[in-house]
């Protein structure tokens, strides 16, 4: 047997060392998934947590087939996996649209399937997975179904929408997100807090049609918050951006936010950090005319104030909390709304007139 669409063929007198040693992972993170659906409140976080954990060991391991120091790597069974996924997902996609649904969106193992017209029922959807199961023999099951879901467009494609970046409501109540900013490692605490604060709101509401009126109500729950930056009373450990590191300091050649604040380390801390270490900074003026007075780091921030609030650059904390708020609410927003206040500077838009 080969490969789906590559010359590279299968051995079918013994097993690989790899498949052997990762079996048990997946037959853990089996039972740990029955028994998250089985279960509710600590022990259902407690068994999501753990089958998440085996998740990303075996992402890693897929990863490091890849790489050219691994021991049992090899670049054919890397490439192999992915043969073997794509003709998994079609071999998928062909079934549930024999079955009447459309893809609205796939990611390399999961499909968001919706049908026009018609709502869907747990028992059809698990039908459908047993299917897919049957042929392909890759395990399938129901995440959830949603009451709404979005898939962001791509920042240089609008029409285009990313496969890593989405958020939904789940029947339950629940959300799902990924990819936003409350789930990227460099958003400082206080703007991940704010987009969590106004996806609540949101989450609250089951349809789409109930929910594009709840404009107002959002709109002042982001005033509210652009209200604490311009009163300057948020704790500067809240507005620390977390960034790493991806060369040395004396390979960076502009004066970014890494690179200012890898030298203040040098010089005033004597830290020289290597690259994949983290920096953290906080941004207090990022157009002052002296690169060295746009950023403070955190090392020097705690040495040298000892009170909860430091001076920030306003503008641009304004500016993280309107992407944030854009990100998540200018797909539900209406169209003169969207017009004057998604497609401006967020200069002075807490006075916005509805």
């Amino acid at each position: 047997p080969r490969v789906p669409e590559t010359n590279v063929v299968l051995c079918v007198r013994r097993r690989g060392i790899v498949a052997e040693a990762l079996e048990h992972i997946l037959a853990r993170r089996r039972y740990f998934k029955r028994r998250k659906k089985e279960t509710e409140g600590a022990a259902h976080e407690n068994y999501d947590a753990r089958q998440n954990s085996l998740k990303w060991m075996l992402v890693t391991s897929f990863g490091y087939l890849g790489y050219r120091n691994a021991k049992f790597g090899r670049i054919e069974s890397h490439e192999s996996v992915t043969a073997f996924g794509r003709e998994k997902l079609l071999t998928a996609k062909a079934i549930v649209e024999r079955e009447g649904y459309y893809i609205a969106h796939g990611i390399t193992d999961c499909l968001f399937l919706h049908r026009r017209g018609s709502t869907v029922s747990e028992a059809e959807i698990n039908r459908v997975c047993e299917m897919i199961t049957a042929a392909t023999g890759i395990e399938m099951s129901l995440d959830g179904i949603y009451d709404w879901v979005v898939f962001l467009s791509a920042r240089n494609e609008p029409e285009l929408a990313v496969t890593n970046r989405y958020f939904g409501r789940f029947q339950n109540g629940d959300l799902k997100c990924r990819g936003i900013a409350l789930r990227r490692r460099d958003t400082p605490e206080f703007i991940r807090a704010a987009q969590n604060e106004l996806l609540n709101l949101m989450r609250s509401v089951p349809d789409v049609s109930t929910l594009c009126r709840q404009q107002e109500r959002i709109h002042a729950a982001y005033t509210r918050l652009l209200s604490e930056i311009d009163n300057g009373e948020i704790p500067w450990m809240d507005l620390i951006i977390h960034k790493k590191a991806t060369r040395a300091f004396d390979e960076y050649r502009s004066n970014g936010a890494t690179a200012l604040s890898m030298a203040q380390l040098k010089k005033t801390h004597n830290l020289e950090l290597q690259p994949g270490e983290k920096v953290a900074y906080l941004v207090v003026d990022q157009k002052h005319p002296d690169p060295r007075k746009r950023y403070l780091s955190l090392e020097s921030a705690a040495r040298r104030f000892h009170s909860r609030v430091i001076p920030f650059d306003r503008n641009f904390y304004r500016k993280l909390l309107w992407e944030a708020y854009r990100e998540i609410w200018e797909y539900f927003a209406d169209a003169d709304y969207a017009r004057a206040f998604f497609q401006r500077p967020p200069t002075d838009q807490s006075r916005f007139d509805f």
